[in-house]
């Protein structure tokens, strides 16, 4: 990503840069497991439990932030999924 331009010559920021640059609260989307766990270093390393909420297509994704951050905030995006989602999401 550090790579890319996204116009004008500005790069792309990386999840650190954002969180420097702004004091707001944010939705961070992950896509795996792997993704959970580079998420949850840098939330437990910056004390980001209440700033930062974790969403996602994946609840396998999910259950992993939510084992290694404990009282971190999920929510699991269903726009395709049926009735059962509901006991997937909780």
């Amino acid at each position: 990503l550090r790579t890319l331009d996204a116009g004008r010559g500005e790069r792309i920021p990386v999840f650190e840069e954002a969180l420097d640059a702004v004091s707001v609260p944010l939705q961070a989307e992950i896509k795996d497991a792997a993704a959970a766990r580079v998420l949850a270093e840098v939330m437990l390393r910056r004390d980001l439990v209440d700033r930062v909420e974790v969403i996602s297509f994946h609840d396998e994704a999910l259950v992993e932030i939510a084992r290694l951050v404990p009282g971190v905030r999920t929510a699991l995006v269903a726009q395709y999924y049926g009735p059962e989602v509901v006991d997937r999401a909780v």
